[in-house]
């Protein structure tokens, strides 16, 4: 048996001023022209929030039969969540919300090459008090549960590995945008209430072909859908926003033999790629796929490791994903990392 218990607890307080103002609709364009000065009686908001939650969390591993082939892992976890806000002055309802998720998991090693897992696991998480209801009360903390069933691979001499795995997921109480009332008022509100689900499998490689040579390989396919919204039920059925169908990454390094005058640096390269994607706000508007290029370099001496990283190598431009009708998020452009570590 292997006993973990603990305990979280955290606070935070917000306070802060929004200043904005709707303008008149604008053609989109490569180049878009928009004249607009701000008026003098510019509105504002005051928004404040208080955020508390306790945590206390448990779970036991253990290691079956008497060769160990068999483990199983039980926990559960109890949260207490209070928040309160209040915008120009005027409180929203406080949330009180309690619950208790629990998480369970089995692995059996079939050989030396082969093993069986599942899960099973449930999820809590408070909204935060920006997500209101059109009423400006905040939405309820949204629950989710969690299966997934896999089988592992890995060769006798241990230079190739592979996971496979099919999974399921569904989450009620989701904060969605509330189109309707954002188009006649500008404001962005939340529908209570949605359910929605996700399902697919998941392929995970690794392998050293030869020596020095490392390549990491995976791939993800997402059937999603909402099962319910209440004030939108034009939406049942539909795929969801930001939950692409496809995702994959290829990743290949080289480590320089300790004993050459190269011995410590490993150089590597890999892509990514994203299919396209709905956006959240209206499943109507697609978001291009796109793939992306990033190179690593890393050296170690002695007790130092110095990585240095280029995202994006040919600064494409994509979007990853559109919050609602006003916000869109621009995907990373070139970007140069270096870092310096050290052990002790």
């Amino acid at each position: 048996h292997t006993l973990l218990f603990g305990s979280e607890f955290s606070w935070e307080i917000s306070d802060f001023l929004r200043f904005r103002e709707n303008t008149s609709n604008v053609a989109i364009s490569d180049n878009p022209v928009i004249n607009y000065t701000p008026p003098s009686s510019q509105p504002k908001q005051s928004i404040r929030a208080h955020n508390r939650r306790l945590s206390f969390y448990g779970q036991n591993q253990m290691s079956m039969l008497e060769d160990g082939r068999l483990k199983v892992l039980v926990g559960g976890r109890f949260d207490f969540v209070k928040g309160e806000s209040e915008t120009d002055g005027v409180k929203a309802r406080a949330v009180h919300a309690s619950d208790f998720t629990f998480r369970v998991g089995s692995l059996y090693q079939l050989s030396d090459a082969y093993s069986v897992y599942a899960s099973a696991a449930q999820s809590f998480e408070p909204q935060g008090n920006s997500v209101l209801d059109v009423n400006d009360n905040p939405l309820a903390p949204e629950t989710g549960e969690q299966l997934e069933i896999g089988v592992k691979a890995e060769t006798p001499d241990k230079r190739f590995s592979a996971t496979a795995s099919v999974f399921y997921l569904k989450k009620e109480n989701v904060g969605v945008v509330d189109s309707a009332h954002q188009d006649a008022t500008g404001d962005i509100r939340y529908i209570p209430g949605v359910s929605q689900k996700a399902e697919g499998f998941e392929l995970d490689l690794s392998g050293t072909p030869i020596a020095g040579v490392n390549l990491i390989g995976s791939y993800s396919y997402t059937q999603s859908q909402t099962l319910d919204n209440p004030e939108d039920t034009s939406q049942i059925g539909q795929r969801l926003g930001n939950v692409p169908v496809h995702k994959a990454r290829l990743w290949a390094s080289y480590d320089f033999p300790k004993d050459t005058a190269l011995g410590g640096l490993s150089l590597g390269g890999g892509v990514r790629y994203v299919s396209d994607n709905r956006t959240q706000f209206d499943t109507a508007y697609i978001l291009d796929s796109y793939w992306v290029a990033d190179l690593g370099a890393k050296y170690t001496w002695r007790s130092m490791t110095l990585n240095l990283n280029v995202y994006n190598l040919f600064d494409k431009h994509f979007y990853e994903r559109a919050s609602n009708q006003a916000i869109v998020h621009p995907g990373e452009p070139l970007t140069v990392l270096g870092r310096l570590s050290m052990t002790f």
